[in-house]
């Protein structure tokens, strides 16, 4: 017969190993989320590495590791100082010019925009896309943006990656234009004399959810064409977009406004701005603040340069002398026009910096041909 001394151990000891096995799996259960959530901080910290390393190289690379684990909800931040990729793992910071797009597996690629005298690296983080184009207006000015977008995109033909280019014309889009299969950069860029003939309406096709769509009309306005990016062709190189969802009308001055843009996309987040308007303004905050390093740099050694050659209009050295002060005054321009952080938001600004840079750009190759700079 039980004694209740010895019914009370029996209920004390199962309440102690009822205690004990909720400790242990609570704890088992704790250390699983630290253990994974490490995990994930190690694949991001991986990530950055490579991408720098492309930076540095240029040598494109997939990264597959995020398919491992699930970073749906993974968001790059490009407007945070510094631009910070933020997950549930932590946030890590960005000190390179990324244009980073969360996917199972991305396509890293290094781009540029060269104006001799200074070249502007960025990097693009991409998973499998549809760039779709629907150029209502079907003008050579329209073709030319086309151009300009995709030639700064990644070509993944020969690779695992799908990042194609399309054309939509109504609700009907083709992704398969390039002879019977999708487009990969230089198939697009190949095939574009046999698209130009067609005339396009505005895109009213359902496209899929990993596709860019592209509208290029002089009637764009807010609210124009619905989730897209809404390019007004110029025939000066600068222009207006709108993104679908942002309230602002848009300046673009060279191509990769424009595609950072694209990239970005439209989705909001919680106060309404979209990604796409924050790519735009990540791009030209951080080329402003490297072009007027650059322009800084290029104004000084020039003006170094000029004391040390022979003002003599008899002497070889002239030939180079002129154009060093021509640079020279070119370039301290450039970096007063930059030193405004907002540069970017007004028009006047933005063609006199486009016709800066191209004139900077032709007196640096003019000293190359001369044989006073190299290539």
């Amino acid at each position: 017969m039980i004694t209740l001394f010895q019914l009370f151990k029996m209920i004390f000891g199962i309440i102690v190993a009822a205690f004990i096995l909720y400790a242990l799996l609570n704890y088992s259960g704790s250390y699983s989320v630290f253990q994974e959530s490490g995990i994930k901080a190690k694949i991001l910290n991986n990530f950055r590495e490579t991408a720098q390393d492309v930076y540095y190289s240029g040598n494109a690379i997939t990264y597959t590791d995020f398919s491992a684990y699930d970073f749906s909800g993974t968001r790059y931040e490009p407007l945070r100082n510094p631009p910070l990729i933020v997950s549930e793992a932590g946030e890590m910071d960005i000190w390179f010019p990324l244009f980073f797009v969360m996917g199972e597996n991305v396509y890293i690629h290094r781009g540029s925009l060269d104006y001799k005298f200074w070249k502007f690296y960025f990097v693009e983080a991409l998973p499998d896309m549809n760039i779709i184009f629907n150029p209502v207006d079907n003008t050579p000015d329209a073709w030319e943006i086309m151009q300009g977008i995709v030639e700064l995109m990644p070509d993944t033909a020969g690779t695992e990656r799908k990042i194609y280019f399309g054309l939509c014309d109504g609700d009907f889009y083709e992704t398969n234009a390039c002879g019977g299969k999708p487009c990969s950069r230089n198939d697009f860029l190949n095939a574009q004399s046999t698209f130009s003939a067609t005339r396009f309406d505005k895109c009213t096709a359902s496209l899929p959810q990993n596709s860019r769509l592209v509208v290029i009309s002089s009637g764009c306005t807010q609210g124009y064409a619905n989730s897209s990016i809404c390019i007004i062709p110029s025939g000066s190189g600068v222009g207006n977009f709108y993104i679908s969802g942002s309230p602002e009308k848009f300046i673009y001055r060279d191509s990769l406004d424009l595609l950072s843009a694209v990239l970005g996309g439209t989705e909001q987040d919680a106060f309404g701005k979209t990604q796409g308007e924050k790519f735009y303004e990540y791009k030209n905050r951080i080329f402003g603040e490297r072009l007027k390093i650059a322009s800084d740099i290029t104004a000084k050694r020039s003006l170094l340069v000029t004391g040390r050659l022979n003002p003599d209009t008899e002497s070889t050295d002239y030939y180079c002398r002129s154009v060093y002060i021509s640079l020279e005054g070119i370039t301290n321009q450039i970096k007063s026009l930059v030193s405004n952080r907002n540069y970017y938001t007004n028009t006047a600004d933005q063609t006199n910096l486009k016709n800066l840079l191209e004139q900077a750009k032709l007196n640096y190759q003019e000293l190359v041909n001369r044989g006073c700079e190299y290539q």
